[in-house]
């Protein structure tokens, strides 16, 4: 498959999402360095600093505690690769192995794994062996697990960070793109089943909801029946329906809920590349984590990324009160001889220690 990009502003996505990313943001996104897959930025440095306590992950598991969801065109794309991943989304497919289950939407885990991700996410992701992804390969690795569908994992493995380069400013557009790729992967995978299948309406379930299903709609339990051949040439004909589909077409087929997640994007994205601050700011509540060295680090109450600042900025943030940002740092520059920079302004508002203020005689 060729659409696998080598750009380092598309490459954070699966082969098929950069094609689409592409189309959808051609100025690019900028890399997130901050999230280091082969030297992971969240384990642990060392057995002897209280990994857990400290919200450290296992370097043997890093973020690769999940069990996701592969809709039937990302199956069938990686069912195409020859490397263990595959062999393990293979053994689904055929039934050697149950703790997934393969139905003519996708591939998920089993109702015992959705029930053991809820109950012990909370405390055991990044640290609970018995939550490694079954794609997981390498496990022994100094450097911990790498996925093994990697060019075809799904929206949710995609776009997680651990860190973001523009702290909450990152966060909000990875969340957008999750949302999108989320609507696309349901609805396309239930629009291949209706290019496929002659009885569509026989393949559903009227039945109610059972415990750990994630789908709102159910697939009646002997729905492979009305598909001819097996189960790996069903995934490999949903990829190729999918694959043909352009960018914009297939928002389309996904509704619009995915139109509105696909506008969301574009404002999104804008924000992720500004580098001048928003024309009206007001500071909001943050924490203070420490004090040291005539340095306090502080964090937002709505953003994980912490900022370590000389102690005198702490004080200047109450001059932000929602008037033109202009003014307030000229403001500060009378009150104080101390001249904020807009690089520094547009940091606190990525990081959420100042928020954006409508313009005036707008609503919000």
């Amino acid at each position: 498959m060729s659409d696998v990009e080598s750009s380092p502003e598309f490459e954070q996505l699966s082969a098929l999402y950069q094609r689409w990313v592409r189309a959808w943001l051609p100025a690019g996104i900028p890399r997130e360095r901050n999230a280091t897959c082969h030297d992971c930025a969240m384990a642990a440095p060392d057995a002897s600093c209280g990994g857990e306590d400290l919200g450290y992950y296992d370097r043997g598991l890093k973020c690769c505690t999940y069990f996701p969801d592969i809709p039937n065109f990302l199956a069938g794309r990686a069912l195409a690769e020859d490397n263990p991943g595959a062999g393990a989304l293979r053994a689904f497919v055929t039934g050697a192995d149950t703790r997934f289950q393969a139905t003519l939407h996708g591939i998920q885990p089993g109702p015992k794994l959705i029930t053991l991700y809820d109950q012990h996410h909370k405390q055991g992701f990044g640290r609970d062996p018995d939550l490694l992804c079954p794609y997981a390969i390498d496990r022994d690795a100094p450097e911990g697990p790498r996925c093994g569908i990697w060019q075809q994992r799904n929206g949710v493995c995609s776009t997680f960070f651990c860190k973001h380069v523009k702290g909450l400013t990152g966060y909000q557009f990875w969340q957008t793109m999750r949302g999108l790729l989320g609507q696309l992967e349901n609805a396309l995978a239930w629009w291949a089943i209706l290019e496929l299948i002659d009885a569509p309406d026989r393949v559903f379930s009227a039945g109610a909801r059972r415990a750990g299903d994630r789908n709102a709609v159910l697939i009646a339990p002997d729905a492979w029946r009305f598909w001819p051949g097996t189960r790996e040439a069903f995934y490999r004909a949903c990829a190729e329906r999918v694959e043909a589909l352009d960018p914009e077409e297939a928002v389309a087929i996904a509704g619009q809920e995915a139109r509105l997640y696909r506008l969301e994007l574009d404002k999104r994205a804008a924000e992720l590349r500004a580098t001048e601050p928003p024309s009206r700011l007001r500071a909001v509540p943050f924490n203070v984590l420490r004090q040291a060295g005539g340095r306090t680090t502080i964090q937002a109450l709505t953003c994980a990324e912490p900022f370590e600042a000389p102690d005198a900025l702490v004080p200047l943030l109450r001059y932000f009160d929602g008037g033109p940002t202009p003014e307030t740092i000229e403001s500060i520059r009378e009150a104080t001889k101390i001249r904020l920079e807009p690089k520094l302004v547009r940091r606190l508002f990525d990081l959420g220690i100042l928020e954006r203020l409508p313009e005036a005689g707008t609503e919000i």
